[in-house]
């Protein structure tokens, strides 16, 4: 049986990606914080490891600035040695302040 591998995130962008990390690789790294309900009924936020190449690398590099809440879909996969979400598709939502 296949499995499916579909990730959708609303959050808000932690660490903005660095383009001066990557430079050649044609893709971006960055953290999204999402908040959880728990169990006792308080909060917990997560920060969530993202990766972007190619047209969406440039988008990340030009709009998503620290506190930008962005919308994403995308798939898990292995990256170095953490697991991060590879991004589908992406919605900026708001400008930061």
């Amino acid at each position: 049986m296949r499995g499916i591998n579909k990730v959708i995130l609303l959050g808000n962008v932690v660490f903005p990606a660095d383009p001066e990390k990557y430079p050649a690789a044609g893709y971006v790294r960055f953290d999204l914080a999402v908040t959880s309900a728990t169990l006792d009924g308080g909060e917990v936020i997560n920060q969530i490891p993202c990766l972007a190449s190619g047209k969406l690398a440039e988008v990340i590099n030009q709009f998503a600035t620290e506190g930008r809440s962005i919308y994403l879909e995308g798939k898990l996969r292995p990256f170095k040695d953490i697991l991060v979400v590879e991004i589908d598709t992406l919605q900026l939502l708001q400008v930061s302040a």
